[in-house]
């Protein structure tokens, strides 16, 4: 997308990290993350927040599901239930 010259919006994040979630892929997962962060798209949009969070917790990453957690700019039972699954799971 990038090459062709197309900007990603928020629904192809949530999809990208999804793909990376399913597949375990932490270390393309952190780039979305990081280009979230320039965009600034974890302080206004609660899917793509939601879609990061499960990402590093299915990945195992508890500790960064409850930073973009805490990040988000509200909670809704999709967050919180990301966060729970993730916990149950990896049982902390």
């Amino acid at each position: 997308m990038h090459d062709a010259g197309f900007s990603p919006n928020a629904i192809t994040f949530a999809c990208s990290l999804k793909a990376c979630a399913s597949l375990g892929d932490i270390v393309k997962g952190r780039e979305i993350h990081s280009d979230l962060e320039q965009r600034r798209l974890l302080e206004t949009n609660l899917v793509v927040g939601s879609a990061l969070m499960d990402m590093y917790a299915k990945c195992g990453q508890l500790i960064k599901s409850q930073e973009a957690f805490d990040k988000l700019p509200r909670r809704d039972l999709v967050s919180w239930n990301t966060l729970i699954a993730g916990h149950v799971k990896y049982g902390f």
